[in-house]
């Protein structure tokens, strides 16, 4: 995936790709430079997994450790921040990058969607978990250590954020909703996005956002569904794919991967810096939610 204006899609490789990649670790497509496979698998378990089950030769990065202290949780690090961490786990902008996660790939997109977005120029995701690399009967590393890095001392690591034209702030996602000139997706699973709302909020959700969680994106594999049944999900879920997309979840890590499967059909998509997690404490959100409830009828759509 590039951010261009061009072009954008998801650089989405086989779990059998990944194999290769794993075999001939510095060979695979003549690439010349250091190959990094990592997990960035994003769950309670994420850690004891990756110790007792990794691809070979894999690495392991914490999303939560590139999170930049006073901000919102999970929301885009500087570029001073994010270069600090690119350095402490050894990942030089000039290495090739296959994420992967061992469920569920949330969290192996919101890399993919981090690293593109502050110009790493080769990441790719496996399409297809853990689980899959299993069913295959692939080679597995046991006894691995999360804490594992890298050095680069002679890296390149001048990171700049290039991916502003794919986020947006709350004055842009209330302003879209008023001029009825996007759509709001919210990833989160059915059950947080109907919940009973929690004071301030007269709602458990943006008024106007549609329900799609980002689970739904996916086969129990670990895939991606094929670009067809995205297409024949998003039009069941009334998803007007004409119009501009703003994604968001409670924290912007789940629905990377909704950007993701937006930007594979070929969708103009933005992903909602702060999501519900600043939604929900935010004065914006007041004055919206007072100008919804004045309205004859509240436009939520499920």
């Amino acid at each position: 995936f590039f951010f261009s204006s061009r072009r954008r899609h998801t650089r989405q490789r086989s779990v059998s790709w990944a194999r290769r990649c794993v075999q001939e670790t510095e060979k695979m497509l003549d690439m010349g430079n250091k190959l990094k496979i990592i997990d960035c698998s994003y769950s309670p378990d994420a850690i004891p997994g990756f110790m007792s089950s990794a691809l070979m030769n894999a690495y392991f990065i914490d999303l939560k450790s590139l999170h930049q202290p006073k901000a919102a949780p999970f929301s885009i690090p500087t570029s001073e921040h994010f270069i600090t961490k690119m350095k402490e786990y050894g990942l030089s902008k000039s290495d090739h990058v296959v994420l992967y996660a061992q469920k569920i790939p949330f969290g192996a997109y919101r890399a993919w969607f981090l690293l593109n977005a502050f110009g790493h120029p080769n990441t790719y995701v496996m399409n297809g978990s853990l689980y899959e690399w299993l069913e295959h009967k692939y080679p597995i590393s046991i006894d691995n250590n999360p804490g594992k890095k890298s050095p680069q001392p002679n890296g390149d690591f001048s990171y700049k954020f290039i991916g502003q034209d794919y986020l947006c702030d709350i004055d842009e996602v209330i302003n879209s909703i008023k001029k009825k000139d996007a759509l709001l997706v919210d990833a989160r699973e059915y059950e947080a996005f109907k919940a009973k709302s929690i004071p301030p909020r007269k709602y458990s959700h943006i008024p106007g956002a549609i329900s799609l969680f980002s689970g739904s994106l996916f086969e129990e594999n670990g895939r991606m569904r094929e670009k067809k049944d995205l297409l024949e999900l998003f039009l069941k879920k009334n998803i007007d794919l004409a119009k501009k997309i703003i994604v968001y979840c409670n924290r912007g890590v789940v629905a990377s991967s909704a950007f993701a499967a937006f930007a594979y059909v070929g969708a103009r998509v933005k992903i909602y810096n702060g999501s519900w997690g600043e939604y929900q404490q935010s004065p914006q959100a007041d004055a919206f939610e007072k100008l919804i409830q004045n309205l004859e009828s509240c436009p939520i759509s499920y």
